[in-house]
């Protein structure tokens, strides 16, 4: 007989599979044993070398604060319930089925949250306990926070995650940012630089438990939207596969009238040149531009860029440029290789180097740009 625990694991296994069948197709048997495995052994050996050894560069770096910011992003997932088109009927005949559901749910991603928290801590200690003089004591109290505040932001980041216009999504995204700097970054941060002693952080921990237990009652006393995770549920299997670069969504043809792109609606030249790079770079950045995903990818890329060069500040800022400049040209080369799979490119673009390394080069530009002026304010 179908129980809501039932149905819960069932489509997280379904989920687990989906996953696994994805990666496998970027990922077969000679990319684990010639890649991936000994690169797991390669980073525990550095892993273990510095616990004994910390490189001369990350002297200069402010690691109680770079945990913070690290930690901060952990604050930004969604409750995992993980729903399906076909449960539709069910959940129509059983209405406190949808209580139940939300509550495993929750209790998943509860785990997911400490883990990823664990994960990130446990990365980042030999930094934490070979530059700094923090204490057992308050990393734990800072771990114990960050789980409350990580469990705060679940019950409520359903309501950050509503459709609507542009301007209303880019609000809500405002709004949630302010939450968790406010909640988190801000007391987190100025108890890492001991601007807050360990009985103020124990007083906004016990406050924030408060909040957080009035807000779960709230939370699991009321059924979830089930089109809207429906449709978040998708976003987020689209986002992982569009990540992976293996596979394309399938797009039903639609009866309403399609929309023109908000950006070059009609075939503006950017660039006056007839020679086969330009008008590939053309083609490049008009696709990057006209695509949401694509944009707000490498717009979330330059803002966490950003935030972790202010953070780090002097000279080590630097470092992080780099580091960032280079995952930045990273990711511009797995959308290349993305994008010149479509049929009418790969029948189009015969010499793709040429093309290949303006379009880099140009699309490069915006964020070097606004991280080496980051940079420079933060050296001042």
């Amino acid at each position: 007989m179908l129980t809501p625990a039932k149905l819960f694991w069932i489509r997280l296994k379904q989920h687990y599979r989906y996953m696994g069948k994805s990666l496998h197709t970027i990922a077969d048997w000679t990319v684990w044993l010639y890649i991936i495995v000994p690169a797991l052994f390669i980073f525990s050996g550095l892993y273990i070398e510095l616990w004994t050894k910390l490189p001369e560069w990350s002297y200069v770096m402010r690691w109680e604060l770079i945990i913070v910011a690290v930690s901060s992003m952990m604050l930004y997932f969604q409750v995992h319930i993980g729903v399906e088109e076909a449960d539709r009927l069910v959940l129509l005949q059983h209405r406190d089925w949808h209580m139940k559901l939300k509550r495993y749910g929750y209790a998943y991603s509860v785990i997911l949250l400490l883990v990823r928290l664990l994960l990130v801590m446990g990365l980042l200690l030999p930094f934490i306990k070979g530059t700094t003089d923090l204490s057992n004591e308050q990393l734990l109290l800072l771990l114990g926070y960050s789980v409350i505040a990580g469990m705060t932001m679940l019950t409520i980041n359903h309501y950050f995650n509503k459709s609507g216009a542009w301007w209303r999504k880019i609000l809500r995204t405002m709004q949630r940012t302010f939450i968790v700097g406010i909640i988190y970054v801000l007391p987190a941060a100025l108890y890492m630089l001991e601007f807050l002693s360990k009985p103020y952080m124990l007083v906004a921990t016990g406050v924030l438990f408060f909040v957080l237990i009035v807000l779960i009652y709230h939370f699991m006393t009321k059924s979830f939207n089930y089109g809207q995770q429906l449709e978040q549920e998708q976003e987020k299997r689209a986002r992982f596969t569009g990540m992976l670069l293996s596979q394309v969504e399938e797009q039903t043809q639609s009866t309403k009238r399609l929309k023109k792109p908000w950006i070059f609606r009609s075939s503006q030249r950017l660039f006056k040149s007839t020679d086969q790079r330009f008008v590939v770079t053309e083609l490049r950045i008009k696709a990057m531009l006209r695509s949401k995903q694509l944009l707000q990818a490498w717009i979330i890329l330059i803002a966490v860029g950003s935030y972790a060069i202010f953070l780090v500040g002097g000279s080590g800022g630097w470092a992080v440029v780099v580091g960032i400049y280079y995952l930045q040209r990273f990711a511009l080369k797995l959308q290349w290789d993305e994008w010149v799979k479509r049929d009418y490119l790969s029948l189009y673009i015969k010499e793709q180097l040429a093309g290949y390394k303006l379009s880099q080069n140009i699309l490069s530009i915006p964020a070097l740009i606004i991280w080496i002026v980051i940079a420079i304010l933060c050296s001042i």
